[in-house]
């Protein structure tokens, strides 16, 4: 289940990134992905979690939507891509509103 709902995207959260119909599809995306990131340590949606999955919900979908092609040639047809890391953009996104302590990766004595 997503983190948060759309109405609470849009009001509290003030994205502005994703209509309702594709936020429902990177909602529940952008969770999953906070799940992995946090080794399951989330127990409950608080604020910051509802944060943290609107900021990669919102992350998700401008990496969708940016191209990748930093310079295009038609002589001799070369295609140069830029170096774009998305998985350490998701992650920034996330790490903004997350508490250190669900993001790490140690072990704890």
């Amino acid at each position: 289940m997503p983190y948060a709902d759309y109405t609470w995207y849009k009001d509290v959260y003030k994205g502005c990134e994703a209509g309702e119909e594709e936020f429902s599809s990177l909602a529940l995306k952008a969770s999953a992905y906070l799940d992995r990131i946090t080794f399951g340590r989330i127990d409950s949606a608080d604020e910051n979690v509802m944060f943290a999955m609107c900021a990669v919900v919102d992350e998700m979908r401008r990496c969708k939507n940016t191209s990748h092609i930093a310079k295009e040639t038609n002589d001799g047809y070369s295609i140069s891509y830029k170096g774009v890391d998305e998985k350490e953009k998701l992650y920034d996104a996330a790490k903004l509103f997350l508490p250190p302590e669900f993001l790490y990766k140690g072990v704890e004595v």
